[in-house]
């Protein structure tokens, strides 16, 4: 003691058991930190590879006048799309297979269509109403063998075309 009256003295060290525990408490406070940030990230990546996938719901098949070429209208309804239905429309080969990329179109928020030949190399797309995300305004087969060009024209129903299909 001092003469004022404190005990001095040197503090008391902590026991190993004590500081083994406080160690131990934060390796497993880091490990269950490094756990989550893994997880995170693998859920993000996983939103990243599968969130653009395009499942076909359904689809409608118009045939060239030659019957050589089908636009195909694929609709994706399964929900995959974050604010509504996809809509696609492709120009394939007569019973082609619908990809998940190379449409001509890609919209949504479609309430009425019709889509129609003209001839064998225009293809004209009719809306009633429509939010296009996606228009090329020709095809070319990506064969480079395969020697064909498709105009696409894509219009309001202001021709006054009847709709073929109401989407619902």
């Amino acid at each position: 003691m001092d003469q004022a009256g404190d005990q001095v003295g040197e503090a008391e060290p902590q026991s190993v058991a004590a500081l083994q525990s406080g160690k131990s408490r934060v390796f497993t406070a880091l490990l269950i930190g490094q756990t989550i940030c893994i997880l995170l990230l693998a859920g993000f990546a996983w939103l990243l590879l599968y969130r653009g996938s395009f499942v076909v719901s359904k689809s409608w098949r118009y045939p060239s006048p030659s019957g050589r070429w089908e636009a195909v209208l694929a609709v994706d309804t399964t929900g995959n799309a974050t604010v509504a239905d996809i809509w696609k429309v492709f120009i394939l080969p007569r019973g082609g297979v619908v990809p998940e990329h190379g449409e001509v179109l890609k919209a949504r928020d479609v309430h009425e269509w019709q889509i129609q030949w003209r001839d064998e190399d225009t293809l004209a797309i009719h809306f009633n109403r429509v939010t296009v995300d996606r228009f090329v305004n020709f095809f070319h087969h990506p064969d480079p063998h395969v020697v064909s060009v498709v105009e696409i024209i894509l219009s309001y129903n202001a021709l006054g075309y009847s709709s073929s299909g109401v989407a619902r």
